[in-house]
């Protein structure tokens, strides 16, 4: 990666672009993927080098562009540039090595979408885990967000189809929520949004906390209802295309089939808005408040504040085997207080905070550690994604 690195000391016309790689053996790996990627390929290959990466570099600005490198001969070398496909987000194949330069000496390893380590100012970052990556309590507590969700909300016509993905139930809740975080963070004003616990006995006390109530929006349904139509769009898709690479149509969908996919694009394009607009709420000042269940009762919530000694705050462990260490809530914001607060007041509580200039974080009650614990949330270039 030298020639990356080199690139990314490199300006264009004055100006440093972002970088962005995907290591393949040929093409075909990337066009057979389900979803595949939109390949656009070099009539010749062009050799691997700092030269022609900073030239190329302003090609790939915008959406999830990558430059297309064949790594199976003698060198490395430049066959095209791809989109990475976004729909099905919890169905994705793609494990494939990428690499993102985002600044000068500063890039970013992945697999797939997962990020693997850092490496900037002359060292290497292993990304920490993050509240949506960690295996402790954070995966018990989206496991009891989705099963509820999956529970009230599951179809009966999902129930006759094969389900064809391995995802848990939390990552596919936590894909759902660390999304929806980031469109807070690209919004640039900060926010918060505050999860009740399960049968929280404080539910109707906080809605009427709430500058702005709504009619209840259920989050949480547009969820299962996306996930529910991108598997069954799938699985059709799956029985009527032909063998790759063309992946020709050997038979026309039914008009069932047609009325299903319809259906799914209906429920992403809601799962879109709704995610658009939740994120919308989060920069008005005050919390979006949300059930367990995620049903949206209202935003602009003011949270109760201290009325006595601040609560015991620790900084997530790095693994379930470390002793986490004193987070001083002292040298942070009003934000971050009443997040602890609130979510020191009742075990299952969860308050993800996004501040003006960008970190995001998660507050939520551990009675691993009897205190509440910070988590960080990565988004954008530094999201490692939720593990597979």
């Amino acid at each position: 990666m030298d020639s990356a690195f080199f690139a990314s000391l490199r300006t264009e016309e004055g100006h440093h672009y972002d970088l962005a790689l995907v290591l393949v053996g040929n093409l075909r790996q990337l066009t057979e993927l389900r979803p595949p990627w939109r390949v656009y390929p070099l009539v010749s290959p062009l050799t691997f080098d700092a030269d022609r990466l900073t030239k190329l570099a302003p090609a790939l600005q915008g959406g999830r562009r990558f430059l297309i490198v064949q790594i199976d001969g003698i060198a490395p070398v430049i066959v095209g540039m791809g989109d990475a496909p976004e729909a099905f987000w919890f169905l994705t194949e793609d494990q494939y090595p990428r690499v993102r330069v985002a600044g000068p000496g500063d890039m970013v390893f992945y697999r797939g979408d997962r990020a693997v380590f850092r490496y900037n100012g002359g060292g290497i970052d292993k990304l920490r885990p993050d509240f949506f990556t960690s295996r402790g309590e954070p995966v018990d507590a989206m496991d009891r967000i989705g099963e509820r969700l999956f529970e009230r909300w599951k179809s009966p016509l999902f129930e006759r189809w094969e389900v064809i993905t391995d995802l848990s139930v939390n990552e596919i809740v936590a894909r759902y929520l660390s999304n929806l975080i980031e469109r807070i963070v690209q919004i640039g004003h900060g926010g918060m949004l505050a999860v009740l616990a399960s049968d929280d006995p404080c539910n109707e006390e906080l809605r009427n906390a709430c500058s702005y109530k709504i009619a209840p929006l259920e989050l949480g349904k547009s969820l299962v209802s996306d996930y529910e139509g991108a598997t069954v769009a799938s699985e059709i898709e799956q029985r009527i295309m032909g063998p790759p690479p063309d992946y020709a149509p050997q038979r026309a969908p039914t008009p069932d089939e047609i009325d299903q996919e319809a259906d799914w694009r209906d429920a992403r394009d809601a799962a879109e808005s709704h995610r658009h607009t939740v994120a919308g709420m989060a920069a008005v000042d005050g919390a979006v408040l949300l059930t367990h269940e995620l049903m949206v009762l209202g935003f602009g919530c003011k949270l109760p504040g201290l009325n006595g000694p601040a609560p015991s705050v620790l900084r997530a462990p790095e693994s379930i085997n470390d002793k986490p260490a004193e987070y001083n809530l002292a040298m942070r914001g009003t934000r971050h207080t009443s997040a602890a607060v609130f979510a020191a007041t009742r075990p299952g509580r969860m308050a993800f905070t996004v501040s003006a200039d960008g970190p995001a974080a998660c507050f939520t009650w551990s009675p691993r550690h009897n205190a509440v614990v910070h988590w960080p949330v990565h988004v954008g270039a530094f999201a490692p994604g939720p593990a597979r």
